[in-house]
């Protein structure tokens, strides 16, 4: 378990100073945040639609467009508190970035009591 954590901790603090790195490149906060975080956007999408391609990597769900419907304002909100971890990332420190990005559990709870009704604990 210990090794989960460090690698996830080290995966975030590579993962934080390539996108620091590439946003700088991009010219910073007068850049272009939006376009690298829909780049990232782009990429995952593609490597999900490759794995479901793939022969041996896992089965294509089964998706009905209610289902779609059901799941464009979780998904909407994903991509928006991605977009706002790269523009915190753009604005200032990674620590900025850091403390953005640990703020997603929480955005995640209130959309999920605000738009789905659960409760975060019994």
């Amino acid at each position: 378990l210990i090794a989960y954590f460090a690698l996830w901790y080290i995966g975030n603090y590579y993962y934080n100073i390539t996108n620091k790195l590439a946003l700088r490149a991009a010219g910073g906060s007068t850049g272009f945040p939006m376009t690298i975080a829909t780049l990232q956007l782009g990429v995952g999408c593609i490597y999900a639609l490759f794995l479901w391609a793939a022969p041996d990597a896992r089965s294509l769900p089964k998706v009905t467009t209610e289902d779609i419907v059901k799941m464009l304002p979780v998904a909407f909100c994903a991509a928006a508190a991605h977009a706002s971890s790269v523009f915190a990332l753009s604005a200032g420190a990674v620590s900025f970035g850091q403390i953005v990005k640990a703020a997603e559990p929480a955005f995640a709870a209130v959309i999920g009591v605000s738009l789905y009704k659960k409760s975060v604990s019994k």
